[in-house]
């Protein structure tokens, strides 16, 4: 999956942090996927502060950023159900300043729709169905399986 720098950092928020044991190795493996190499994370330059609110924030070279752009990260079925279910918690969550449903925010904007729109999942099912032979995967023309031989059925007219 084509993921940008924004949202393998947001990705990484949405993992749960706590999980059923065999759970755990699949998730830590999927951080580390998401993670960044000692060279993008040496151009990206991270600068942990706090915001005006007290809250911590994080700001990185944008250009480096765009230099980075998107990188196949590979994830397995349990860390993208987990993003997944943390997206619609996040879309179904009521919104106490507004008394709405939905907590999404504008970073969640491509992640939804990479997530949730585009599902993963439907691509990764469709890639590991079976395909019976005869079928011919990639081939100019079917491969042709021999017919069986058909039974002939007495005439029961007596």
């Amino acid at each position: 999956m084509k993921l940008n720098v924004l949202e393998r950092l947001i990705c990484q928020q949405l993992l749960p942090q706590e999980t059923n044991f065999a759970n755990l190795k699949l998730l830590r493996k999927a951080r580390e996927n998401l993670s960044f190499t000692e060279e993008q994370l040496e151009a990206l330059d991270f600068k942990d502060g706090v915001n005006a609110e007290g809250k911590p924030t994080s700001r990185w070279n944008q250009e480096a950023m765009v230099e980075i752009g998107e990188q196949d990260i590979k994830l397995t079925v349990t860390p993208i159900k987990a993003i997944q279910k943390a997206l619609k918690d996040l879309e179904e969550e009521d919104n106490k300043k507004t008394g709405e449903k939905g907590m999404l925010k504008p970073e969640h904007e491509t992640l939804y729709q990479k997530f949730i729109i585009d599902d993963p999942l439907e691509e990764l099912e469709e890639s590991s169905k079976v395909i019976p032979i005869g079928e011919g995967v990639n081939d100019e023309e079917p491969v042709k399986q021999p017919e069986e031989p058909k039974e002939e059925t007495p005439n029961k007219s007596a």
